[in-house]
């Protein structure tokens, strides 16, 4: 199960009511998320070319202008890791 944990490096500040969790995976691997229903998960294998607009609809519909700068274009930096990276989004309408 998750615990409460540090911030990690580079993170910003979390909003009231907000926590750092980190899962311990020593020994064992990572389970598989539980997406719910109506809820599409991307990831970074097959054609990526639609991700980057995704992204970016994600952040502009979650953060309200706060994203940090190195959360804006994730996969343009140095050690972006395609195999670990994924996020959720509502499932779209089309």
């Amino acid at each position: 199960a998750g615990v409460e944990g540090p911030a990690p490096a580079g993170a910003w500040p979390l909003r009231s009511g907000e926590v750092w969790l980190r899962l311990d995976l020593e020994g064992r691997p990572a389970p598989e998320p539980s997406v719910p229903e109506m809820f599409e998960t991307w990831c970074w294998e097959g054609d990526a070319s639609i991700l980057p607009a995704k992204w970016e609809q994600a952040i502009d519909d979650c953060c309200e202008g706060l994203a940090q700068p190195a959360s804006l274009r994730p996969w343009e930096r140095p050690g972006f890791d395609e195999e670990g990276a994924f996020f959720v989004t509502q499932r779209s309408e089309t």
